[in-house]
């Protein structure tokens, strides 16, 4: 059989998984390592103050690798700030998380090395400024995105090129 597409990886107690896991990555700089991250509470992934990123995406940011992320099916908040300027991350599928319906503000603001992202059929909301400044973004598919009522968040895409809204009424 083939290798899974992602390396599931546990978030272990505040984190220590991860950060050991990332901590032990080899290859080039250029590597963008995959990996889907199960264990953590919705706490890690919500701002501690505002305008500080999630201890998840600290995570991330310190380890200076670039992150291919893919969250599990149970999630179900992005928070405020979430993922904010973190540039380690280069694409984020959120695809099978059938509880997420929202993604809050700032959640992925200035995450410049963001080229990719894949979201659930489920979600209603993309608050306010929640991709603001992903300049490696060039389209959005949110095609999937049957429930979607209120899109508020791609200001200073500069590379965005497509929106596929084809499946909003």
């Amino acid at each position: 059989p083939a290798p899974p597409e992602y390396t599931v990886v546990a978030y272990g107690e505040n984190g220590d998984g991860l950060k050991n896991y990332l901590q032990n990555l080899a290859g080039e700089p250029e590597t963008v390592h995959k990996i889907e991250v199960r264990g953590f509470s919705p706490n890690d992934l919500t701002s501690t103050f505002y305008g500080h990123i999630s201890p998840f995406a600290e995570i991330i940011q310190e380890s200076g690798k670039k992150i291919a992320l893919k969250l599990p099916a149970d999630l179900t908040k992005i928070g405020d700030w979430a993922f904010s300027n973190c540039t380690g991350l280069t694409s984020i599928d959120l695809s099978v998380c059938t509880s997420l319906t929202e993604i809050d503000f700032y959640a992925f603001k200035g995450c410049k090395g963001l080229t990719e992202v894949k979201l659930p059929a489920n979600l209603t909301t993309i608050d306010y400024s929640a991709f603001d400044g992903c300049t490696g973004l060039t389209n959005i598919d949110l095609s999937a995105c049957t429930s979607l009522t209120k899109i508020s968040g791609f200001s200073g895409c500069t590379g965005l090129t497509s929106i596929d809204l084809s499946a909003c009424t």
